[in-house]
C-alpha cells in the first residue's frame, strides 16, 4: 500500500491488503482509520478529511474516495467491483456520508455536498447518489445569480437499489424498499414498497428570459470582462 501526505492514517491489526491500493492526505488533520479484519483490494483514498472503515469490511474492487467531508464505512460491509468500480465524493466541507453496517455496494457512485446516509444491509447496484443539482433548472441558469437546489438522502435499513438508478437531494427511502432498475428517484419512498418509473413525464413549465437577456446578461462561467 502507497501511503503519502501529512494526515495520519492507521491500519489495524489482521488486515490483508492485496493489490494495488493507494492513501493520500491533502491536510495535515485529515485522518484514516482501517479496523481490525478489513481486506483490501483496491481502496484508493484522496482526502483532506475522515475515513473510517469499520470491522471485516472487504474491498474487492476499486473503491475510490475523495474530498475534505467524512466517510464512514459499517463493519462487515463488501464493496464489489462493479462494472466501473465504486467512488465516493465527499465533497461538502461538513458532509458525512454514512455506510451501515454488512451493506453490499457493486458500483456505486455518491456525490455529497450534503449528507447522505445509508442503514445497515442494504444492497445497492450500480446507481448514483446525487445531493446537488449541480446546475440551476431555472430558465436563466446560465446567470451568476441562479438559483440550485441541494439537501441530504437518507436510506433506511434492508434497502434494495437496483443498478441504473439515480436518487435525487432530499430524498428519503423507508425500511424494506425497494427501488427497481433504472428509476430516478425525485420524492419520499415509504417503508416496505416497491418503487419504479420509467416514464417520461413533464414535472414543471418554466418561464423563459426576455430573448436580449440570453446574450446580453453575464455567465457564471465567465468573468464580466469575457463575452462567453
Amino acid at each position: 500500500m502507497r501511503v503519502e501526505g501529512p494526515g495520519v492514517v492507521e491500519v489495524s491489526d489482521n488486515c490483508v491488503i492485496d493489490g494495488d491500493n493507494a492513501i493520500r492526505t491533502t491536510d495535515p488533520r485529515a485522518v484514516v482509520r482501517i479496523g481490525p479484519g478489513c481486506r483490501l483490494g483496491g481502496l484508493f483514498l484522496d482526502v483532506a478529511g475522515e475515513v473510517v472503515l469499520g470491522t471485516n469490511v472487504e474491498i474487492r474492487g476499486p473503491l475510490i474516495i475523495d474530498g475534505p467531508g467524512r466517510v464512514i464505512i459499517g463493519d462487515g460491509c463488501l464493496i464489489d467491483r462493479g462494472s466501473g468500480g465504486n467512488a465516493i465524493h465527499a465533497v461538502g466541507q461538513e458532509s458525512t456520508v454514512s455506510i451501515g453496517r454488512d451493506c453490499y455496494l457493486n458500483g456505486v457512485d455518491i456525490f455529497a455536498t450534503h449528507d447522505v446516509t445509508l442503514g445497515d444491509r442494504c444492497m445497492v447496484g450500480e446507481c448514483s447518489f446525487v445531493t446537488t443539482d449541480f446546475h440551476s433548472a431555472d430558465a436563466d441558469r446560465w446567470t451568476p445569480s441562479a438559483r440550485t437546489h441541494a439537501g441530504p438522502i437518507i436510506v433506511g435499513s434492508n434497502v434494495w437499489i437496483a443498478a441504473r438508478t439515480v436518487i435525487t437531494k432530499g430524498v428519503r427511502i423507508g425500511d424494506h424498499s425497494v427501488v427497481s432498475i433504472g428509476t430516478i428517484v425525485r420524492e419520499d419512498v415509504p417503508s416496505g414498497v416497491i418503487v419504479s418509473s420509467h416514464e417520461q413525464r413533464i414535472v414543471k413549465y418554466l418561464t423563459p428570459p426576455a430573448s436580449a437577456d440570453l446574450f446580453e446578461s453575464p455567465t457564471w462561467w465567465a468573468p464580466p470582462n469575457k463575452t462567453a
